[in-house]
């Protein structure tokens, strides 16, 4: 089997030398696909108090959330996934915003929606789901989906007024 470089753990640590390195100290992460199970992930509990960065928010898009195992690729992403919670556990004063595609053949919609039903089991402060018409990379509706993640953005650091151009 060919060596696979990318494991929740690796990317959770790159995620940390970047905050650190660039000195940030607030930050909204933004994950799609395994990256927003990384960026959940981070934002967990057990993982937050890692950062010197106070995480304010996030935007996930079709995160891999209870991803099975055996659709993960390479021995040692599979052996680190093992390790990670299926669905983290965000601090419930952290906003968070997902957005899924009806038609995701890659991530089923229900792992989006079983992630927010367990925030409002945690009584979380804010916790929106967007379900779109596309696919897993967001084809159709990509550029309006990044300029609702840029609001949100916006809206975390008290800019929402402002106009973000990407």
């Amino acid at each position: 089997e060919a060596p696979v470089r990318f494991t929740v753990s690796r990317a959770l640590r790159q995620v940390r030398t970047l905050i650190k390195r660039e000195q940030i100290d607030e930050v909204v992460l933004v994950g799609h696909s395994m990256g927003g199970l990384v960026a959940a992930t981070a934002a967990s509990h057990r993982h937050a108090k890692r950062s010197r960065a106070k995480i304010k928010g996030l935007a996930l898009l079709a995160a891999a959330f209870d991803t099975p195992l055996d659709q993960v690729h390479g021995r040692a992403a599979r052996r680190d996934m093992a390790h990670h919670a299926p669905y983290p556990v965000v601090s419930a004063d952290i906003p968070v915003v997902l957005f899924h595609a009806l038609t995701d053949d890659a991530v089923p919609v229900d792992r989006s929606k079983t992630f927010v039903e367990k925030r409002r089991a945690q009584k979380a402060r804010e916790t929106k789901l967007q379900l779109v018409e596309d696919d897993h990379i967001f084809r159709q509706n990509g550029k309006r989906i990044v300029d609702d993640i840029a609001g949100h953005v916006l809206e975390r650091f008290g800019l929402a007024e402002q106009s973000l151009h990407i």
